[in-house]
């Protein structure tokens, strides 16, 4: 987080995942990384070595892979693979 940010806690904090994929335009990929989520939105991400913001929930993503900034992939992905499937039209 932005140094002298306010100390107010974020809605979640996602933890300890095995990396962090970016789609920011570096495609950064941050092993051991973390998540910040406040009102919805992605506030912050970093590393084993940033400090984490203080949190009202904290998720345990040990072992997972964390993508910030994918909507609802269940159904975009889902739908992109059978657009041309003719049973699925």
């Amino acid at each position: 987080m932005a140094e002298g940010a306010a100390t107010k806690p974020v809605d979640l904090l996602v933890v300890n995942s095995s990396a962090v994929v970016t789609m920011d335009d570096d495609r950064r990929r941050i092993t051991s990384g973390w998540v910040a989520i406040d009102g919805g939105f992605v506030v912050a991400l970093g590393g084993p070595s940033d400090p984490t913001p203080p949190a009202t929930n904290v998720l345990d993503a040990r072992g997972g892979l964390v993508t910030p900034g994918f909507i609802n992939t269940h159904h975009h992905i889902y739908q992109n693979l059978t657009r041309a499937y003719g049973p699925a039209l």
